[in-house]
């Protein structure tokens, strides 16, 4: 029985999310209060696998039929081994999507469009020359043949007027930082059908278990069962981007170019 379906169960949104989301770290360039991921829990919370281990994790994906994963974490690439995992994970003839704050330099070489989609958001306050080099990067992805979606949240006008001056040759989706949505507290079944994996390896209930490592609500089978969640204290993370866990064309917000 699929668990959005169990009576009682609070049910936002038809079907699954067939695609892992795998949270390869848990360290990020940047402390945005809005963040899932809230100072308090520590980078180190979670062993990370390498990337021969991720390969061994992706076999299994392969076994029982998952899609393939999309990659976020806090900020993906700093994980030490990222363009290796990225080569390693399965792709069903498709692109890997990686969520990314485009903070890090990254060496585009690394990297296939075969292989790699980006949704890449510029966060909060920055320098002008921040946003400059964030959008060159960008600019630099697209121009090399990647699928890049790009968008913004919380920026200063001054940092967006700065930003809609630029050709970067993809549309710009514009979020405001607003408080995200949380859900009613009430039973619920409908997010246990995404796939969350920690940078251990590990699969849970959903981000907000993972992120108070508690193990009542780790997955030790990675069949998926009916399971009802009888402490519904999914954050605005799990709630949120359920819209947008299965397809990199819909970034949400509102395009602003």
């Amino acid at each position: 029985m699929n668990p959005r379906e169990l009576p009682g169960a609070h049910n936002p949104e038809p079907g699954m999310c067939e695609r892992p989301r795998v949270m390869l770290t848990l360290h990020c360039t940047r402390e945005c209060p809005y963040c899932t991921i809230k100072p308090h829990v520590p980078p180190t919370l979670f062993r990370e696998l390498s990337a021969v281990e991720w390969a061994e994790r992706f076999a299994r994906f392969n076994e029982l039929g998952y899609g393939r994963p999309i990659f976020g974490g806090r900020e993906p690439t700093l994980h030490r081994e990222f363009a290796r995992i990225l080569q390693l994970a399965p792709k069903e003839s498709k692109p890997i999507t990686v969520y990314s704050n485009f903070d890090t330099k990254l060496d585009i070489r690394s990297f296939s469009p075969r292989d790699s989609e980006w949704m890449v958001t510029l966060h909060r306050k920055n320098t002008p020359e921040d946003v400059y080099a964030w959008a060159r990067r960008v600019t630099e992805f697209k121009r090399a043949g990647f699928n890049v979606k790009a968008d913004t949240l919380g920026l200063t006008p001054e940092n967006l007027e700065q930003l809609l001056a630029l050709d970067m040759g993809v549309p710009l989706y514009c979020k405001p930082w607003v408080d995200l949505p949380h859900p009613p507290q009430k039973p619920q079944a409908c997010l246990y059908s995404v796939r969350w994996f920690a940078p251990d390896g590990s699969r849970w209930f959903c981000s907000d278990k993972m992120l108070r490592n508690d193990a009542r609500f780790r997955v030790d089978d990675d069949h998926d069962r009916a399971i009802v969640c009888d402490e519904p204290t999914c954050n605005a993370c799990d709630w949120w981007f359920i819209r947008s866990l299965n397809d990199v064309q819909d970034p949400g917000g509102v395009r602003c170019r």
